[in-house]
């Protein structure tokens, strides 16, 4: 269970027990329909929030990307691979990875680019060091 689930059961539980409780004194039934509404109003409360999270984290990598552009000037944020997720990475770009405390990226268009941890910085790898 990630956070968010844990936030999400604990609002609904959390909207069971007060709308039980605040139905209590006029009966059994609209203690058990106060906790339903209770319940439905805690998870409209999560999904709002939770849009309106992720709206804003989504505003934040527009605006933001994780990746520039390539140097060809084609490839976008969302065009760039992980060589450790392709069959290709094996050998000098293992060693060049290790050298550099980062992990190996390849564009579209076949650039190949360095996400440096050390550095925080993309650094482009020349084709002779392939």
């Amino acid at each position: 269970m990630n956070l968010f689930e844990f936030i999400a059961i604990c609002g609904i539980v959390l909207g069971l027990v007060l709308g039980f409780g605040a139905g209590i004194d006029k009966g059994i039934w609209a203690a058990l329909g106060g906790a339903v509404l209770g319940a439905v109003f805690a998870y409209a409360w999560y999904v709002v929030s939770m849009f309106a999270l992720l709206t804003l984290a989504y505003l934040f990598l527009l605006y933001r990307p994780m990746f520039p552009r390539c140097r060809s000037g084609r490839c976008r944020d969302a065009d760039y691979t992980y060589l450790y997720l392709d069959v290709e990475a094996t050998g000098e770009h293992k060693r060049l990875q290790d050298s550099m405390m980062g992990k190996l990226l390849r564009c579209k268009c076949r650039g190949l680019y360095l996400d440096s941890l050390r550095d925080r910085r993309l650094r482009f790898i020349p084709s002779g060091r392939q």
